[in-house]
């Protein structure tokens, strides 16, 4: 993928071809909230989309806004990979790994881990 816009409607249409309800969350008076929302039986997932060349990074408002996520516990999971997500939207899907809990900012490639 060339870029964060193409990878982000690429994962948002994964996700709803699964029938996860995913939503791009526009908030231009909260630039600090994540890309985006999935929600499937009961459950929400908030996902921030970086470039996929892996030198997207959090800007400091988005640094504050995932940290008072988390001190509510929600976990913002930020998502530079398609594969990686896909891997995540399963299981999140089948309810197999901890979604709410985690850190703020939590990175799923390899490459932050």
């Amino acid at each position: 993928m060339k870029n964060e816009r193409e990878l982000q409607a690429k994962c948002l249409k994964y996700a709803r071809a699964q029938g996860v309800f995913a939503r791009k969350v526009e908030t231009p008076a909260f630039n600090g909230f994540p890309d985006c929302i999935f929600f499937y039986n009961g459950r929400c997932m908030l996902i921030e989309f970086k470039h996929p060349n892996g030198k997207g990074r959090l800007s400091p408002i988005q640094v504050k806004d995932h940290g008072r996520l988390l001190e509510v516990e929600v976990t913002v999971w930020v998502v530079e990979d398609y594969d990686i997500f896909t891997d995540l939207m399963e299981g999140f899907i089948n309810d197999k790994r901890p979604i709410m809990r985690g850190g703020a900012g939590c990175y799923i490639n390899s490459s932050h881990t």
